[in-house]
């Protein structure tokens, strides 16, 4: 369980868990390219993110420059873990991180998770 600090880093870092101490810490590669599948860690993530939700922890998601690994895989969490369509749980994250998914491709996963999970309809009214 990730009771106090939980971390999960994107992309091209050369972290590991030693580096961050005792943080709990998920790392994997990912890359900022289009065609980049960013939703095959997404399972993963979520598990990460909701075990440290439950036990009362903090998840820090961070990637290079912050925008587009980090973002994809936030956008989604807010979907899932707040029933948010991918519009509005873009606006809610850009609330708190002014500039995410410039990432073309990675918008386009967002709308086809959002399609495959159920999520499109609850954005019908920010259309």
């Amino acid at each position: 369980m990730c009771r106090r600090h939980c971390l999960i880093v994107l992309g091209y870092t050369m972290t590991s868990q030693e580096f961050y101490g005792p943080i709990k810490y998920l790392g994997f590669n990912a890359e900022d390219d289009d065609s980049y599948d960013m939703m095959q860690h997404f399972d993963e993530a979520y598990r990460f993110i909701e075990d440290a939700r439950i036990s009362g922890g903090k998840v820090f998601i961070h990637c290079l420059m912050g925008i587009n690994r980090s973002g994809v895989i936030t956008v989604a969490y807010c979907m899932v873990h707040k029933k948010m369509g991918p519009i509005s749980a873009a606006k809610f994250v850009k609330k708190a991180r002014r500039l995410i998914l410039s990432n073309s491709g990675f918008q386009r996963q967002i709308v086809a998770f959002a399609r495959e999970r159920g999520f499109l309809h609850l954005d019908q009214g920010e259309l």
